[in-house]
This record gives structure tokens, sequence and C-alpha cells, in this order.
């Protein structure tokens, strides 16, 4: 059982509040199912769901309830759901604490309303109907299978087809390889590889493509739109477009083009090392990279939509339809571990060079943005979709010509911002030991903003770290 404490914290995911046990079974069975569906969670009665107060359970019916509960949970839920029942207290009042586990045979659903209607989700704090999309995955999910397994048997492949993607699978595995003895070391992809991977089926003496087949083809997926669009905005919201493009085709040749299009749109600039002369763009690239590749390798191919790069005056966005499969966290994702929603496009775009280790991709972007003395990144695990943003050091500041009387001069923010970096330099230079911490203490900014300075500092050579990031201290360099 999760921590009381912890437990008393809000409504969240996986984490709801009922003052009682409803007349109506269905207005909690409803989360019980989302929560099975998922990553499990906790239903607390005795507790008010819209302003969290703590009414309690009177303690002469505390063991009636609990038995209401266990029982409607069991008869009501198919598979069975076996729930986790136990009493807690806070402010001096009784609470009935119920823990369900994530389940191993999704997909769960209210009996009497059958699989269809009866299957619910959990998303964002709430509980819905899963969608047509959804109810596909988690029976996908419960047979142990990925996403892009699903066979179209419409469609038996010619032994040309196969041969022709073998041939091109292995051309981009040896031009995406890094070195000459990468490059000697790569294998010619065969037939019995792409059905070891579940890209091909055979099935009575023929040969059938999943959608992962398709996906690398770029041929179309029944009911399904995919591909990415790439849009640069005008501002910090989607109102103005400066420019945009949809990309459809074959998955690695896709992945090339909206990398290509963030390329032509972020700013470069240059490092001078000696008479060299290195050229450096406001991202870590690898990272622009490694963020649409995972985005088209993990997105959901059961939601129609388009995988999203879209660029701000102060950010880069990557969004993926589907959120992290069941049973995985932001926590998980960022120490190294992953589901595999795509398993035949996973080991395609491995063998093509085109993504590393699997899993890996966050951390390595973290770890990529900290190098480069960018602001940390922001992961977004909601609302049906996965985000990951990248945030620019110097935003490109947009002037609404309404209001002129509050209009700068570039000569104007250049000044400031020369200003500010010399009061950042002093403070650093003033004594020893100083942490961002003491720098805001003695600037009128905000916190993001002194990132940004310390990161344009660093990329300029004037500051460095000395120590850890929990103990360490900036230094002026000389």
């Amino acid at each position: 059982m999760t921590n009381l404490d912890e437990l008393l914290n809000g409504e969240s995911k996986n984490v709801e509040y009922k003052q009682m046990r409803p007349k109506d079974y269905k207005k909690y069975i409803k989360t019980v199912v989302a929560f099975a569906n998922g990553d499990g969670g906790n239903l607390i009665f005795g507790i008010e769901d819209h302003d969290h107060k703590i009414t309690g359970i009177p303690e002469e019916k505390l063991f009636t309830e609990m038995d209401a509960i266990s029982n409607v949970i069991r008869d009501s839920c198919e598979p069975a759901i076996i729930p986790d029942i136990s009493i807690g207290e806070a402010e001096g009042k009784q609470l009935i604490l119920v823990e369900i586990s994530a389940g191993m045979q999704k997909p769960y659903y209210i009996k009497a309303d059958g699989m269809r209607e009866g299957t619910y989700v959990r998303v964002a704090g709430t509980t819905r109907q899963a969608s047509q999309g959804e109810l596909r995955g988690l029976i996908l999910d419960g047979e142990g299978k990925s996403q892009d397994s699903i066979v179209i048997e419409s469609n038996p492949l010619s032994e040309q087809r196969i041969k022709n993607l073998c041939r091109r699978l292995t051309a981009a595995a040896r031009r995406n390889a890094k070195n000459s003895i990468e490059k000697k070391a790569v294998k010619s992809l065969s037939q019995a590889t792409l059905q070891s991977w579940g890209i091909l089926i055979q099935k009575d003496d023929k040969f059938y493509p999943t959608y992962a087949y398709n996906i690398l083809c770029g041929d179309p997926i029944p009911d399904m739109i995919y591909g990415i669009q790439c849009a640069v905005f005008k501002g910090k919201t989607r109102s103005i477009f400066v420019d945009r493009k949809t990309y459809e085709g074959p998955i690695d040749k896709i992945i090339d083009e909206a990398y290509d299009f963030v390329l032509r749109s972020i700013r470069l600039g240059a490092n001078i090392n000696g008479m060299a002369r290195e050229d450096v763009y406001e991202f870590p690239i690898e990272s622009i990279r490694e963020m649409i590749s995972n985005a088209v390798a993990h997105r959901s191919y059961l939601q129609p939509g388009y995988v999203q790069v879209a660029l701000y005056d102060d950010r880069l966005e990557v969004t993926s339809p589907g959120m992290l499969p069941a049973g995985m966290t932001l926590e998980k994702a960022k120490g190294n571990f992953f589901k595999i929603r795509n398993i035949g496009l996973a080991n395609a775009l491995s063998y093509m060079n085109i993504i590393e280790n699997w899993g890996s991709g966050i951390p390595r972007i973290i770890e990529s943005c900290s190098e480069y003395g960018l602001v940390a990144p922001d992961f977004m695990n909601a609302d049906g979709d996965f985000r990951v943003t990248l945030f620019r050091n110097n935003p490109i500041e947009s002037v609404n010509p309404a209001v002129e009387s509050v209009s700068h001069s570039k000569s104007d923010v250049s000044n400031a911002n020369e200003s500010l970096n010399k009061k950042i330099l002093e403070i650093i230079n003033s004594g020893e030991n100083i942490t961002t911490k003491k720098i805001l203490a003695e600037l009128n900014i905000s916190d993001r903003t002194l990132q940004r300075k310390i990161a344009e500092l660093k990329n300029m050579g004037k500051i460095e770290r000395v120590g850890g990031k929990r103990y360490g201290h900036w230094i002026v360099k000389k």
C-alpha cells in the first residue's frame, strides 16, 4: 500500500477520492477498471473529491462498507480484479483505502456493459471510456503483442517486394554507419530476419505485411493517418505560421526530412578554436534527431494522427500520438527503462543506426542539454500524447507593433543583456563558492532567466562549474 501521506496530497492519475460509496456502483468501478488497465492506483473513501475535505467513514459502517466495496469489485469486473483494501486514519477520522494493481490480463471492463462500452482508462487524473484505438492497444498488451505486429491480410507480398525492402534497409544501415569499420560490419538484411522481428508473417505459404512493414515502406495502414508535420510559429503560440511541411513516406526518409527542416529553421552560430571555426546550432543536434526518431518509433499506431515538430520563439516541441505505454512512467523512462510499443519498428530502426539502445533516448536527451548549457528539457505525458520540449537559451523577442511605447531597439536589448551578464560575472567573482541560489538572491530575475544567462556565459567560455550539481559552484575563467 502506498504511504498514506502521499495519498493525501490530492487527486492525480493514480489517486481518486470519494466521500462515500456511491449508490450507482459504476461511478467508482469505472475508476477501478481504469487503474487496472493502466499503472494501478488508489481509491480513498472518506474524502470529498471537490475540495479534498476529510469527512471519514463512520466507525460503525467501516467493515460493512469494506465488504460491500470488495464484493462489488469482484462481481462487476471482467477479468476479475482483486483489490487490496485497508483502513487508514487522518485527522482522527477513518478512511477506506482501496489499492488496485496494474493488471496482466488487459483489457479490464465493467461486465454489465461489455468490453466495447465498459472499458475505461485513466488520463491526467480523470477516468474516461477507452477509444477504439486504446481498446485495441489494451487487447494487444494483454496478449503480449506489440502494436506494429498487426497483420494486414488483404495484401499478400511478392518475393520481389520483400527483397526490395531488405536492400533498402541494408543500404540505409550502411549509409548511417559512423565509420568504415561499422559500415563493413553491417550484414545484409534477409527475409528470415524480417520474420524474426515480426515485420513479416507467413500463412499458408504466403507472406503478409504487418503494420511495421507498411510503416517502413510508407504504405497505407487501414483507417490510419501517420507521418510527420513540421511547423515554425511566430511567438509562443500556434496563432501565426511562419513555415510548415508535412512529410509522408518510408519511416527513415521522413525522419531525415523532419530533422533537416528543424536544422534549417533554428539558429546557427560559431565557436572559434584557434584558427578553426566550428559551426554550432542552438540545440544539440543529436537530441533533435533522437526526439524525432523516438517519436516515430514509439508512438501509438492505433491512434490516427501525425507526429508534430513545432518550433516557437522560446522552445522546440516534438509531440507523438499516444502516451507512454501502460506500466511506464516518466521516472522509469528517465532511468533507462522503457517498454517498447512497436518491437518490429524498433528492431529495424536500430539496425539502420537511427535509434540506439532501447530505452536510453530520454536520459541521453537530458544529458546532452545539460552539457550544452540548456535549461533541462520538459516531458509531458497527458491528454493522449507524449511531448518532449527543449528550451532556447536566447528566446526570440517578438515585438507587438500595437504597443510602440514598450518596444526596444536591438541595441537596447543587447545593452541590457550585456549589463546583466556583467552583473552575474561580478557576483561570481565577488567571493568563493558562489552558487546559483546566491546569484538569485542578488538579482531581481527569475530562476529560468538565470539558468539561460548561466548557459550563455558558459557557452561563451566566461565561466565554468567546479564540483558536481549538488555541491558545486561557479567561477569566472581567467
